[in-house]
């Protein structure tokens, strides 16, 4: 049995649309990319009290109101709680971040916590409302997948971010991914050859990035 202090674990904060099985095996792996002996923790459901966005597309969803309910006053607080009982409590020592869509802001977030509290490296793709100050609090190292068409992060929102990421003095990568929409790391169109190797890509963007800062 591996000493506390050796596993490496990744909580996956994700988009409100969901996961899939396949994914959560993504992320598994992205853990292992960390130390041989990484663990994955899935924070879909917890960070909207079991409510994700319904599955069934006929049903109605308010997007506004769901961000609403879910801002940094509420989310902070749940993906902190984790990350100090991961630390304090199962003496974990290696602990990173993976967002995707609500859960990408997150993920940045999570790296700037102060205090050494917050989590060691971070990785997120396709992010919905991150900013500029929650950029440049970031502690540790970061990576970013951005999708050509995301409406939210066109040229100049990406000009600015990248800009907000050179002031914070920690190792970086940014990677546009062209020809794809918003949440093609979690959802794509699998029949799109575009989208599929994006997918692909941006995955393997993370691995190597937490094989080298984790």
């Amino acid at each position: 049995m591996p000493a506390k202090g050796s596993l490496c674990i990744v909580i996956g904060l994700m988009s409100f649309i969901g996961i899939t099985r396949g994914f959560v095996a993504d992320l598994s792996i992205l853990a292992f990319a960390g130390t041989p002996t990484g663990k994955v923790v899935p924070f879909n459901g917890h960070l909207f009290d079991g409510k994700p966005k319904p599955q069934d597309p006929k049903a109605s969803f308010n997007v506004t109101e769901f961000f609403g309910a879910h801002g940094p006053e509420v989310t902070d607080q749940k993906v902190e709680k984790a990350i100090s009982y991961l630390r304090e409590k199962m003496g974990i020592q290696k602990i990173a971040s993976t967002g995707y869509c609500f859960g990408g802001r997150y993920a940045f977030r999570a790296l700037g916590i102060p205090q050494n509290k917050g989590v060691l490296v971070g990785f997120a793709a396709h992010p919905s409302l991150l900013g500029d100050e929650e950029i440049k609090a970031i502690k540790g190292p970061a990576s970013l997948a951005v999708a050509e068409g995301d409406a939210s992060m066109m040229a100049n929102r990406r000009t600015d971010i990248e800009a907000a990421m050179g002031t914070t003095g920690q190792p970086f990568t940014m990677t546009l991914y062209g020809g794809t929409p918003h949440g093609f790391a979690t959802h794509p169109d699998l029949n799109n050859p575009v989208q599929k190797a994006a997918k692909e890509d941006a995955f393997l963007q993370a691995v190597r990035f937490f094989e080298t800062w984790l």
